[in-house]
C-alpha cells in the first residue's frame, strides 16, 4: 500500500544513501588535499617532518569542516513533498494531494507519479555524486606525482605524530630490581587514578621510567614523602630525586624516556611532580630490620659559628630489639669522616642506652670555618650479622679562634662600606642594617681570643657611635667614625699578615719533631702534615702576591720574581716528601733535616726582607703626609690670620654707620675673595689627609661665600656672623689636622704579645695620647661680658677691655 507517508520515507532513504556516498568522496578528497599538502612541503622543508604532518592535519580537518555543508540536504516532510508533486504533476492528476491524509492510500495517478519521480530524484543523485566524484581526479594526480618524492619524509611524519601522540599521554612504570616482597609481580604501571601498594624488603633497588614528557619540558622530579605522625594528612618531603634523560639512537637525539633508580629505607608515598603534585602514584612500604633506634639532641644553646674549642653537650638515647654492643659518633667535615667511640657495653642483655656526651670538635677541624655533619650510631648483637641504627643529622658550622677572628673583621668591613655608603647620600642617614653589624661585631670579638682588651673597647666604641649616628646622624661623627674603623681593619690587616707569616715557624717545628720520629711511630703520616703545610703556603702566596702589588715599582722586593715564578718553599716541600719514600731513614732523616732548616732561614729572610720594604713605603708615605699636613697648617694659618683681619672689618656692624661699612668693605671683600679661592684648593689636598679637618673647612668655605653674599647685599651683621663663622671652622680644622697628624704617628706601634694561650697588650709610651684641647662655657663667659659692661670703668677703659674679650672669644 502507497501513501504519503511512505513515499515520504523513501525520499529520505534515497538522500540518506546519497548523503552517504558524498561524505565518503569528501573525506577522500580531504585526504589527498592533506597528502598533496605534506608531500610538497617535504619538497620545500625535507627535515620539518612535524611541520608537514601538522599541516596534512589542518588541511584535512579544514576541508571536511567546511564541506560538510555542501554535502548535506534538509530532510522531506510530507507537506513538501506534496506541494512539490502537485506542482509538477497536478494538471494531469486533478485531485488534490495535500488534502489527503499521510496514512492513507494514494489514488492509482499518484502512485505512478511517485514512481516517475523516485526514478527521476536516483538518476538526478547518481549524477551528482559522480560530478562531485570527477573532483577527486586532479587531487589524485597531483599527489600521485608529489608523494613518489615525499614518501621518505612522511613515513618519518608518521612517526613523529605518534611520538606527539604519545607525548600528550605521559605514562610511567615502575620495576623492582631487587627486594621484591612479591616475588610474582616487579612490573607496575603508575597511575593517579589507581595508587598501587608496594611491599619492598629492606634491601631493595627499584627503577621508574617516565616516557611520554618530550624533550622541551623541565627533567621530571621523584618526590619520596612521609606521613607525619601528628598529622596524618599532611606530609613531608622525604627525598627528592631528577630523573636522567634517555636519548634514542634517532639523528635528532629526540629525548624518548627519562629514568632513575634508588633505594627505598621507609615508608613513604612516591610522587612525580610533572605528572601529579597532589596524588601520589604509589605506597611503597618496606619491610624494616629490627635495627636499632637511635636518637640525638643538642643540649647546648647552639652558636653561630660553634667555637672549636668549646665542648659540645649532646644527649644519646638508643632502644633496640637486640642486646647493644656500641656506640659511636660519626664526624663528617668535608669529605673526611671520623668516628669517636661514646661507650663500649660489655654486658650483653642491655637492650637500651641513654647517655649525656661532650664531644670537642677541635681535632677535626682542619680550616678556619668548616661544616660539620654528627650522626650517632648504634651496632646491636644480632646474629649472624650485627645491624646498625643511626639517628638524624646534626648540621653545624664550625669556626677555629683564628676564623672567628676574620669573620669579625668581615664584618667590620661590611660595616664600613655601610658608613661610607651613608656619607656619600644626601640627606646624610645611617642605615638600621648597621646597628645590627656592629652589634654582631661585638659578640664575635668577645668570643676570639685574637682581639685584646684594648680591641674589644674599640669596638664597642664603635658600637656607641653607631647607635648616636642612628638617633641624629652628624658628618663630622660620621666621617670620624670611618676614619676610625679604617683605621682599625688596616692595623689588624697588618698584624694579621705578619703574624700569620710566623705561623709557619710553628708548622715548621712540629715538622722537625715528626722528622725525627721512626716512621711507624709517626702519630700522623709525613705526607699529611705536608699537604697542610703546602695548603698553607698557598694561601701565604696569595697575600704576598696582594702585598707586593700594593708597594711601589721601586720597593718591589728582589727576591719575589724568584719566589713567584720557582715557589722554592713548595720544592722544599715536595723534596721532603720525596725524601722519606728512602730505603735508608737515618740518611733521609739527616737530608730532611737540612732541606728543612735551609727553607726556614730562606723563608724567615723573605718574609723580613718584604715587611722591610712595606715598612719603607709605609713610612714614606707617612713622611709624605706629615710633610702635606704640616703644610696645611700653614696655609690653615694664613687663612685664619686673614679671616681675623676681615672679622676686624666688619666687627661690629650693628654700632657702625652705612657708610663706613660701605667703605670698609670693598677691603674686606677682596680678602675675603683671596680667602675663598686658597680654602677651595686646600679643601681639596685636605680630603685625603683629614676628612674630617676638609669637612670643617668645606663648612668655613660655605660661611666664606655667605659673607660675599650678604656684604653685597650690605647685610653687614649677617657678614659679621659669617666671617666670625668661617674663623671659628678654620680653627677647628686645624685641630682636627692636628689630631691626625699625632693618630698618623702612633698608628702601627701596637704590637702583640705571642706565647701559649696569651694574646695580651704591650703598653708602650706612645700609646698613650694626651688631649689639650678644652672650651669655657658659655655661661662664665657671658657673665664675664656681664661685669665688664656693668662695671664703673671709664668709657676708654672698657671699650679697650671689651675689644680684647671680643677677640679671645673670637
Amino acid at each position: 500500500m502507497t501513501t504519503l507517508k511512505s513515499a515520504v520515507d523513501k525520499r529520505n532513504q534515497i538522500q540518506a544513501h546519497s548523503f552517504f556516498w558524498r561524505r565518503i568522496i569528501l573525506c577522500i578528497l580531504a585526504l589527498l588535499l592533506a597528502l598533496l599538502m605534506i608531500s610538497l612541503w617535504s619538497l620545500v622543508q625535507a627535515q620539518g617532518q612535524f611541520e608537514q604532518m601538522l599541516l596534512g592535519i589542518v588541511t584535512f580537518g579544514l576541508v571536511v569542516f567546511y564541506g560538510r555543508r555542501t554535502v548535506s540536504s534538509p530532510p522531506v516532510n510530507a507537506v513538501d513533498l506534496a506541494l512539490a508533486l502537485e506542482i509538477q504533476y497536478g494538471r494531469q492528476i486533478h485531485a488534490p494531494l495535500s488534502s489527503v491524509n499521510v496514512d492513507q492510500e494514494l489514488s492509482p495517478g499518484w502512485q505512478e507519479a511517485l514512481a516517475a519521480d523516485g526514478k527521476l530524484i536516483r538518476r538526478d543523485e547518481m549524477r551528482a555524486r559522480l560530478a562531485f566524484a570527477s573532483t577527486l581526479i586532479i587531487p589524485v594526480l597531483l599527489t600521485v606525482v608529489t608523494l613518489a618524492k615525499a614518501a621518505p619524509s612522511l613515513q618519518i611524519a608518521l612517526r613523529e605524530v605518534s611520538k606527539v601522540v604519545e607525548r600528550l599521554h605521559p605514562n610511567a612504570t615502575l620495576t623492582v630490581l631487587q627486594g621484591s616482597a612479591d616475588s610474582a609481580e616487579k612490573n607496575f604501571e603508575l597511575t593517579v587514578n589507581k595508587p598501587r601498594t608496594i611491599e619492598l624488603m629492606a634491601q631493595n633497588l627499584i627503577e621508574i621510567r617516565v616516557a611520554g614528557l618530550g624533550r622541551d619540558t623541565i627533567t621530571p622530579v621523584i618526590e619520596l614523602r612521609r606521613k607525619q605522625v601528628d598529622n596524618a594528612a599532611a606530609e613531608s618531603v622525604f627525598q627528592s630525586f631528577q630523573m636522567t634523560p634517555v636519548h634514542n639512537s634517532s639523528a635528532d637525539g629526540t629525548i624518548a624516556e627519562h629514568m632513575i633508580s634508588f633505594a627505598v629505607s621507609e615508608d613513604v608515598e612516591l610522587f612525580i611532580t610533572d605528572l601529579d603534585r597532589a596524588h601520589s602514584l604509589a605506597h611503597l612500604r618496606v619491610r624494616q630490620l629490627p635495627v636499632p633506634k637511635v636518637k640525638l639532641q643538642v643540649l647546648s644553646q647552639l652558636e653561630n659559628p660553634w667555637p672549636d674549642d668549646q665542648p659540645l653537650n649532646l644527649k644519646i638515647q638508643v632502644k633496640a630489639e637486640h642486646p647493644l654492643q656500641s656506640v659511636h659518633l660519626l664526624i663528617k667535615v668535608d669529605q673526611k669522616q671520623s668516628k669517636e667511640l661514646v661507650a663500649n657495653i660489655l654486658s650483653e642483655d642491655k637492650f637500651e642506652l641513654l647517655t649525656d656526651y661532650r664531644v670537642l670538635l677541635e681535632p677535626y677541624v682542619e680550616n678556619d670555618v668548616a661544616e660539620i655533619d654528627i650522626v650517632a650510631e648504634a651496632v646491636d648483637r644480632a646474629l649472624p650479622t650485627p645491624l646498625i641504627g643511626r639517628s638524624e643529622t646534626i648540621h653545624l658550622t664550625v669556626a677555629s679562634a683564628y676564623g672567628r677572628y676574620r669573620r669579625a673583621l668581615q664584618t667590620l668591613r661590611e660595616l664600613k662600606s655601610l658608613v661610607d655608603g651613608a656619607a656619600e647620600k644626601s640627606p646624610i642617614k645611617l642605615p638600621p642594617e648597621a646597628a645590627t653589624l656592629v652589634k654582631k661585631a661585638v659578640d664575635e670579638s668577645d668570643r676570639s681570643p685574637f682581639f685584646d682588651g684594648m680591641d674589644r673597647l674599640q669596638i664597642r666604641r664603635f658600637d656607641t657611635g653607631v647607635e648616636e649616628l642612628t638617633n641624629s646622624t652628624d658628618a663630622g661623627s660620621l666621617y670620624e667614625l670611618s676614619q676610625a674603623l679604617n683605621d682599625f681593619l688596616f692595623e689588624h690587616e697588618i698584624l694579621d699578615d705578619r703574624e700569620r707569616d710566623r705561623d709557619f715557624f710553628v708548622a715548621a717545628r712540629m715538622l722537625s719533631h715528626q722528622l725525627e720520629v721512626e716512621p711507624a711511630s709517626r702519630s700522623v703520616p709525613l705526607t699529611t702534615v705536608v699537604e697542610r703545610l703546602k695548603v698553607f703556603l698557598n694561601g701565604r702566596h696569595e697575600r704576598w702576591r696582594l702585598r707586593v702589588g700594593r708597594l711601589k715599582a721601586e720597593l718591589q722586593p728582589p727576591e719575589w720574581s724568584e719566589i713567584d715564578g720557582k715557589r722554592p718553599f713548595h720544592q722544599s716541600m715536595i723534596a721532603i716528601a720525596v725524601l722519606d719514600k728512602k730505603v735508608l731513614a737515618a740518611a733521609a732523616q739527616s737530608e730532611q733535616l737540612t732541606v728543612l732548616s735551609k727553607m726556614v732561614t730562606d723563608y724567615r729572610a723573605w718574609i723580613q726582607q718584604l715587611e722591610a720594604f712595606e715598612d719603607k713605603m709605609r713610612d714614606d708615605e707617612d713622611r709624605q703626609r706629615q710633610q702635606g699636613l704640616a703644610s696645611a697648617k700653614d696655609t690653615l694659618k694664613e687663612l685664619q690670620k686673614r679671616q681675623g683681619e676681615i672679622s676686624s672689618e666688619l666687627d661690629r656692624a650693628s654700632e657702625k654707620s652705612s657708610e663706613q661699612l660701605s667703605d670698609q668693605w670693598p677691603s674686606a671683600r677682596m680678602k675675603q675673595n683671596i680667602n675663598i679661592k686658597e680654602t677651595r684648593v686646600l679643601e681639596g689636598q685636605m680630603r685625603a689627609l683629614s676628612p674630617t679637618s676638609a669637612m670643617r673647612i668645606q663648612g668655613a668655605l660655605e660661611a666664606m661665600e655667605q659673607v660675599v653674599e650678604a656684604g653685597s647685599a650690605a647685610d653687614y651683621r649677617s657678614a659679621e656672623a659669617g666671617a666670625d663663622l668661617a674663623g671659628r671652622l678654620l680653627r677647628q680644622a686645624e685641630s682636627a689636622a692636628q689630631q691626625s697628624q699625632q693618630k698618623r704617628r702612633s698608628r702601627g706601634r701596637r704590637r702583640r704579645v705571642t706565647g701559649d694561650n696569651y694574646y695580651g697588650q704591650s703598653v708602650v709610651g706612645g700609646d698613650v695620647e694626651i688631649k689639650r684641647e678644652y672650651q669655657v662655657d658659655r655661661r662664665y663667659r657671658e657673665d664675664i661680658l656681664e661685669e665688664v659692661q656693668s662695671s664703673g670703668y671709664d668709657e676708654e677703659n672698657r671699650v679697650l677691655l671689651e675689644n680684647y674679650l671680643r677677640r679671645v672669644i673670637r
